[in-house]
């Protein structure tokens, strides 16, 4: 009994004095995946931000995105584009670049990156209401490149970020962390009219990062991330719940709740003493973040849940299939009225049979394909010329080709890691 009390106080000290973890970009790559730097936090007060924004996602977004790392050359976004459009046509997505300076600004709480250090890329696009997050990593030239991160992983911090009903697929070129590829989704919200708070971006960012060691040392379990992260997600949404109804959570408590959660996945064994500690933190600075005070995050960690059950080995969703992604927004808008309309009229009609109801609902989108296919055409057009517009600056904005020596930079090398190590820095850049 006195061994357990002491474990569970030493326990609790960890988690208070437990740091989050320093933002780290594409460019931390193998063995230095597991040795991220810490600094103390006091448990005293809740972690300082700079930017505001809202608390979360308010709306849909408009068009598919394509966010690629300024750490590509022209002719790697385009081998990248490729990747990332699947079946679908590259042109159908807006065009964006994530620099080192918006990882700063929107994951990094201010502590930008150099631009070399963006690699890992995404696309991403509106999901129907109440879908949640769907997220798929892409192989490249048939490679895994993505070495950190996993989709359960990348689900997660978006949802606890404010982000609600969106597809994304990350890929990247070279082998990469992955840890910068949210700071594209971010971005892209952003240009669309949706800025998230940064105190949201930067929590979230944290979660994703504390659970980095657990799933690393259990890297032979294609189930455990999963597992993990159904359990970091229960232990958010009780906590987003408790501070609706006015009660803050202690880290004694949200350790409580994250051991109990655990042992319920069966991963309690598997999970690392510090890697808790670590996580316990994560979730006490998203409980001070301000989409812990929403309802939207609630429902939103509670579809991602639902998500990740149903696809614990890896991606998500078909990352080749890009579901209606030619589709225009007048014609989405359409046919979310003619869904809302369908469900209104079985709701009052309970009699109605389910199979009717489809074929009506079938009947009434062709009529709003056919009836929209005018203006589609026009937004189509204006879109490919404002796509080919863009590619058309990037590619006069004169970027030189890297040379091999800062390739050697994002890629770590191992002699470069052990004078690191050697000297005690702690920049993980």
């Amino acid at each position: 009994m006195k061994l357990n009390k002491l474990m569970t106080a030493s326990m609790v000290g960890l988690a208070l004095l437990a740091a989050t973890p320093v933002a780290c970009a594409d460019d931390v790559t193998g063995d230095n995946a597991n040795s991220l730097t810490t600094t103390q936090q006091s448990n005293q007060s809740a972690p300082t931000f700079n930017n505001g924004g809202q608390s979360v996602q308010t709306k849909q977004l408009s068009k598919p995105y394509m966010v690629f790392g300024a750490g590509l050359s022209d002719s790697e976004r385009q081998q990248v584009a490729q990747v990332l459009a699947g079946n679908s046509s590259a042109a159908n997505f807006t065009n964006l670049t994530a620099t080192g300076q918006d990882y700063g600004q929107y994951v990094g709480n201010g502590q930008a990156t150099t631009d070399s250090a963006m690699i890992s890329s995404v696309a991403l696009q509106p999901a129907d209401p109440g879908t949640g997050i769907n997220v798929s990593i892409k192989d490249f030239d048939g490679k895994d490149n993505i070495t950190q991160v996993t989709p359960q992983q990348y689900a997660m911090a978006a949802a606890c970020a404010g982000v609600k009903d969106m597809n994304i697929v990350v890929t990247a070129n070279t082998s990469v962390s992955g840890t910068s590829a949210l700071t594209g989704v971010y971005k892209a919200l952003a240009v669309d009219g949706i800025q998230l708070n940064s105190k949201n971006t930067t929590a979230a960012n944290g979660l994703l990062q504390a659970t980095q060691p657990a799933v690393q040392a259990n890297q032979g379990d294609s189930q455990y991330s999963g597992k993990l992260v159904q359990a970091v997600l229960a232990v958010a949404q009780q906590v987003a719940q408790d501070r609706q109804n006015g009660k803050m959570d202690s880290a004694a408590e949200i350790q409580s709740m994250l051991m109990k959660q655990l042992q319920k996945q069966g991963i309690a064994g598997e999970t690392p003493q510090s890697a808790i500690a670590q996580i316990v933190q994560a979730l006490v600075n998203f409980e001070h973040a301000p989409v812990a005070k929403t309802s939207t995050v609630v429902n939103t960690i509670k579809n991602v849940q639902h998500n990740v059950a149903n696809n614990q080995n890896g991606n998500m969703i078909n990352a080749n299939d890009w579901k209606d992604a030619h589709m225009n927004f007048f014609e989405r808008l359409w046919k979310m009225i003619v869904h809302a309309v369908n469900v209104y009229i079985l709701r009052h009609n309970p009699t109605k049979d389910a199979s009717t109801e489809k074929s009506q609902e079938d009947q009434n989108s062709g009529v709003s394909a056919a009836s929209s296919t005018a203006s589609s055409s026009e937004v189509q057009s204006s879109s490919a010329a404002q796509d080919q517009s863009t590619a058309g600056d990037e590619q006069s904005s004169g970027v030189i080709q890297k040379q091999s020596t800062q390739k050697q930079d994002e890629k770590a090398p191992a002699s470069q890691d052990n004078d690191q190590q050697a000297s005690g820095a702690v920049n993980q850049q």
